[in-house]
């Protein structure tokens, strides 16, 4: 019985990379730590994709974020603009590609930090515009990505340039929504609670990512997971909890 179980689920297995030609891929992806194995992947997306189309272009535009992430100096600026570059094709090959919107969006963003240009005009509109097509047309990629990099764009801009905590706040809210499972939503969500000086909710958020954190489901790093304790300890000392 045990055996048939086993061989049930390794047909399923197979099953699932064959109807879905990128699954492997994208499991690769997803298990991918250092710049080495995103290189390789690279290289695989290049040798075996089903592409070239749109999804191809995403996912190699996303395999270049991972490593300009892993990276330094030039090489990370580089990669950024390769990460651009893919994506920015992939929205040429369909503009229906909610990945290749957010991925462009993201490493722009991501370019102009390390260029000192966050704050220009030059950032911020192709940064904002990207997202908003992201979440218009699939606001669960990347979590509820486009409403979380949106939420950090108005929380962390400056007024004179648009920032409003305001849409901060909602663009959060709608990132949980659309990416319940994602540890990051809710410490950014708990953030813009902090500054607008609501600690009673930002508390209960970063609880709710507390027990999230305790079950096999959460998606997030240990960054990210000892920021939210970190902001979590801070909140109950001054909240008296």
């Amino acid at each position: 019985m045990i055996s048939a179980s086993l061989t049930w689920l390794f047909m399923l297995a197979i099953f699932a990379d064959v109807s879905d030609p990128y699954a492997r891929l994208d499991r690769l992806y997803t298990e991918g730590e250092t710049v080495q194995e995103f290189l390789s992947l690279e290289k695989e997306l290049r040798q075996s994709a089903p592409g070239p189309d749109d999804e191809t272009a995403w996912r190699m535009g996303r395999v270049f974020y991972a490593i300009a992430k892993r990276s330094e100096g030039l090489q990370r600026e580089e990669y950024y603009r390769r990460c651009i570059e893919q994506a920015t094709r992939a929205t040429e090959i369909s503009q229906q590609s909610a990945h290749g919107y957010f991925f462009k969006g993201l490493c722009i963003g991501r370019l102009g930090q390390l260029q000192g240009l966050w704050k220009s005009i030059g950032i911020i509109d192709p940064l904002r515009e990207n997202m908003e097509i992201a979440a218009r047309l699939n606001p669960k990629v990347d979590h509820g990505g486009p409403y979380r990099a949106l939420g950090k764009l108005y929380f962390e801009l400056p007024v004179i340039l648009g920032g409003d905590k305001n849409r901060a706040l909602d663009y959060l809210k709608r990132a949980v929504e659309n990416g319940p499972l994602f540890m990051e939503n809710y410490l950014y969500l708990a953030e813009i609670l902090k500054a607008r000086g609501e600690s009673a909710e930002a508390l209960a958020t970063l609880r709710r990512l507390s027990r999230l954190m305790n079950t096999s489901s959460a998606i997030g790093d240990p960054e990210t997971a000892n920021q939210a304790k970190q902001l979590l300890g801070e909140l109950s000392a001054q909240n008296g909890n």
